[in-house]
């Protein structure tokens, strides 16, 4: 009786081990394709940027050609923009705005860079005080110039 114990012990061990190492060799498997579909992705993001780019410089061209000929000078990344020497630039406010978000930008890629297994826009505003809305816009910002990269609702950093 004792035998037949000892028996299935090793059997169910033995078993135990295999499946380890087949859950193992699956987790592999997994990781290597997340790794060449991101990196699939990062080629078509890139693509994608490349082209919203080119219609970005195109409409902003199109809109300056219009503006000049017009004297009409619209707002500018929702600040008020001001004449000076007939080319219009940004107010104070948005001066400071600028500075502000870019200092978010840095706050955000410390805190990717400081959770590699991803973290949510939440869980970000958490840890760096603020509420998690006035980080969408740097992460986005972060993600479109390709310095971390965002799957679903975590972010990760470029490695």
């Amino acid at each position: 009786m004792q035998e037949c114990i000892a028996v299935r012990r090793a059997l169910v061990e033995c078993r135990r081990t295999q499946v380890h190492l087949v859950l193992a060799q699956r987790l592999v498997a997994r990781r290597k394709m997340l790794s060449e579909m991101r990196s699939m992705l990062r080629v078509h993001r890139f693509e994608i940027v490349a082209s919203v780019s080119a219609l970005r410089r195109t409409c902003h061209a199109m809109r300056n050609s219009s503006a000049g000929a017009t004297g009409n000078y619209g707002e500018e990344s929702g600040a008020r923009a001001v004449r000076t020497h007939g080319e219009p630039t940004l107010g104070f406010g948005a001066k400071r705005a600028f500075a502000s978000a870019s200092g978010r930008e840095e706050e955000v890629l410390h805190t990717v860079q400081a959770h590699p297994e991803g973290i949510k826009l939440v869980d970000m505003g958490n840890e760096v005080g603020v509420d998690w809305r006035r980080l969408v816009q740097p992460a986005h910002t972060l993600t479109d110039a390709g310095r971390i990269e965002q799957m679903d609702e975590l972010f990760y950093p470029i490695r």
